[in-house]
């Protein structure tokens, strides 16, 4: 069976969405360019993560329709079988999908990673798993993060657009979002834009229809920090960011002038992550699948936004706000991520 049938399976039996993590920290996301984004955490760990309802469609702004799965005792931000598959135990087996590629060359179509061939889904990278503390940015945890094929870009206009005329998704909203810009959906030129003005239950519907889930905020961090490089930025510990390496506010105006998000990958290479993942840092606020502190009234989001200036802690792969999870704002997307079982 390839990755992609495994998947649909999987989804069919599991809508495909069930991931646990701890999360922490605080601040508070709008499309205010003053907001920190970062602090010094006094509230205890967090430990638990919201989970939607399993139906086909796209889940309502209803908060009766959210739950929460406890952490597992380990403090890991792994995730259960739902948005992944898991490799074969043979060590060769002539280049199949989860095959050792040690001695045998993979198959057309696959890659060899990590000495293992992957089907790697379509606009993902392959990250590595391991462990990280959240020192200065969340409740001082250790995280353990499984290997997962991880969105290279935040999704697109284009890319959503395709789940709402499938009938997974419904539209963005444009007459209610909050923020500067307003709404990208259906404007001109701007496919290749992220998606903005969805919400927590439609980014989760998405990725739910493309076969994937949210990340966690950990996950999403391991990321952002080049692994365990454990960089304060996505391209390194430095330089601050400006319009060379993010979309951000920089005194010219929102956006590096253009008062809103920038097509996907704009800033590519400068402002990739080690893995080569792109606009982590501004072009917008990405969602996650983790309570903010506990709180499960709000969702943490990572990444700061067009609205966001350089120096601002939000913009740091550290970084941490919240916002509820039927909140509409211009300067919030998302990205979507399938976890490897190993």
């Amino acid at each position: 069976m390839t990755r992609t049938s495994a998947i649909l399976a999987v989804c069919a039996a599991s809508a495909c969405f069930s991931p646990r993590a701890g999360t922490s920290e605080v601040g508070a996301d709008s499309d205010d360019d003053s907001s920190t984004g970062a602090g010094d955490p006094t509230s205890g760990s967090g430990t638990s993560e919201p989970v939607t309802s399993s139906s086909a469609g796209p889940t309502s702004g209803d908060m009766t329709t959210v739950t929460t799965m406890a952490e597992d005792s380990s403090g890991s931000s792994t995730a259960s079988s739902s948005g992944g598959w898991s490799e074969s135990s043979s060590s060769t087996c002539d280049g199949e999908e989860g095959c050792s590629c040690d001695e045998d060359p993979c198959l057309d179509g696959l890659e060899c990673i990590d000495s293992t061939c992957f089907d790697v889904p379509d606009g993902t990278v392959y990250v590595a798993g391991g462990m990280f503390t959240d020192v200065g940015s969340g409740p001082n945890e250790s995280h353990t993060i499984a290997p997962m094929f991880f969105d290279r870009t935040e999704v697109t206009n284009d890319a959503y657009g395709s789940c709402v005329s499938e009938g997974g998704c419904t539209p963005p909203s444009t007459g209610t979002c909050l923020g500067a810009g307003g709404a990208n959906w259906g404007l001109p030129g701007a496919d290749d834009q992220p998606v903005n003005c969805v919400d927590f239950f439609q980014a989760t519907s998405y990725c739910e229809w493309a076969g994937k889930r949210l990340p966690t905020e950990w996950e999403w961090e391991w990321v952002a920090r080049g692994r365990n490089s454990g960089f304060t930025y996505p391209w390194g510990n430095g330089p601050v960011p400006t319009c060379d390496l993010a979309v951000i506010e920089n005194g010219s105006g929102k956006g590096c002038g253009q008062v809103g998000p920038a097509d996907v990958g704009s800033r590519s290479p400068a402002g990739d992550t080690a893995d080569g993942v792109q606009d982590m840092a501004g072009n917008l606020t990405e969602w996650t699948v983790s309570w903010f502190d506990d709180s499960e009234e709000e969702i943490t989001v990572r990444g700061g936004s067009f609205v966001v200036t350089g120096p601002n802690p939000a913009l740091t792969a550290g970084g941490r706000n919240s916002d509820a999870p039927s909140d509409h704002y211009t300067a919030s997307g998302f990205r979507c991520v399938v976890e490897v079982s190993r």
